[in-house]
């Protein structure tokens, strides 16, 4: 009984230590419910929410800009700080103007989001190049708090994401007028908590609002050389209520 026992525990860590090893990717999509090109790439997302990358863990974050805003329909996930980190990449990729839908991954590579095969491949060449920090978060529902922590070498501006999944609108004006969107991933926050270097451990409280739909909500973290844009370390992981 104990052998059998002592096996079983050894397989359960070799397969923690495997889902570890795990190559992380990041991808963030720009996006709009008033683009009308958009659409393939909300599901394209939704896709890779569904059924993963083979031997990667993806931490994906769906960015609604508002510089559609103005053109009949407001997308209610929308945010400014959203279009101000896309004008970022576009300054440091040294790309002639911000476009929807856009996808980058690991902050190294941008491609149009609603193009399978270029994402894909993109997320394939990440995958393959180790990142220097190797990230974890838990969440502890009593006290509201992000536990998060950090091993390996390198510095960088540590971010906080509260994503929410199932998300949709009948959108009623504008380019996509008539069509209920779907979306996953939706940022509803995103916390700058400060710079960080190496191996640390930080606590950060994001103030979640009461209308989201808990039993759908993520953390994603990740540490980003904001030089260059370039994604060092980043983790996520089912925010309980």
């Amino acid at each position: 009984m104990w052998k059998k026992l002592a096996i079983l525990l050894l397989s359960i860590s070799a397969a923690a230590a495997a889902a570890q090893s795990k190559p992380v990717v990041v991808v963030e999509l720009f996006t709009s419910e008033g683009c009308s090109s958009c659409p393939p790439a909300d599901a394209l997302l939704r896709d890779l929410q569904a059924h993963g990358f083979p031997g990667t863990e993806l931490v994906l974050l769906g960015e609604h800009v508002d510089y559609w805003d103005h053109q009949g329909w407001r997308d209610a996930f929308s945010s400014h700080q959203f279009t101000a980190r896309q004008q970022d990449y576009e300054r440091q990729m040294h790309l002639s103007s911000a476009y929807t839908p856009q996808a980058v991954v690991d902050g190294r590579t941008e491609t149009v989001g609603s193009e399978e095969d270029e994402l894909r491949k993109a997320i394939a060449d990440a995958a393959g190049k180790p990142k220097s920090l190797r990230l974890t978060v838990q969440w502890d529902a009593a006290t509201q708090t992000a536990h998060l922590q950090s091993e390996g070498t390198g510095a960088g501006e540590l971010y906080l994401a509260v994503t929410e999944d199932g998300l949709s609108s009948m959108v009623k004006a504008g380019e996509n007028d008539g069509r209920k969107l779907s979306h996953a991933a939706v940022v509803r926050r995103l916390i700058d908590a400060g710079r960080v270097q190496g191996a640390f451990r930080k606590d950060v409280h994001p103030p979640l609002d009461p209308q989201w739909n808990a039993a759908n909500l993520h953390l994603a973290a990740f540490v980003q050389d904001t030089a260059t844009g370039a994604i060092l370390g980043a983790t996520s992981a089912k925010l309980t209520p």
